[in-house]
């Protein structure tokens, strides 16, 4: 269906954990084909948010993940993010760790235009600390 969309130039929406090469190429994709790309990525501050958040879906009736597969996709979804940022419009940087959603970063066109300087995650500040060393 997404490809569809794109073929035909159709605005559309997408949820992904990012995790999976599908979703970054038809990101990309997309991209390629004129598309405005926006992206709200949602983030946890601490693997055990995730895993306790994991626990209580399981204890009522959900499915389980392993720990190993948390983790791993994990890091797949923050590289997959750190591939795409200079292809996304727009982006804005999520944390999802409390009881409230919180914008701590919007990305524009790959710079930080607005951020929360001491709820930014450090794999997000190595990024730009990487990429402005390089230029």
């Amino acid at each position: 269906m997404i490809h569809e969309c794109i073929e035909k130039k159709i605005n559309f929406s997408m949820e992904t954990t990012l995790s999976g090469k599908l979703a970054v190429n038809q990101i990309l994709t997309a991209k390629e084909k004129g598309f405005t790309i926006k992206m709200f990525f949602l983030f946890l501050q601490d693997d055990s948010y995730n895993l306790r958040r994991i626990k209580y879906r399981v204890e009522n009736g959900g499915h389980n993940i392993p720990k190993a597969d948390v983790f791993r996709r994990k890091d797949r979804s923050i590289n997959h993010f750190i591939k795409l940022i200079d292809a996304l419009d727009e982006s804005f940087l999520i944390d999802n760790t409390g009881g409230m959603p919180t914008t701590v970063a919007i990305i524009q066109s790959g710079k930080i235009v607005v951020q929360r300087k001491h709820a930014v995650p450090s794999w997000m500040i190595e990024y730009f600390q990487k990429k402005e060393n390089e230029a």
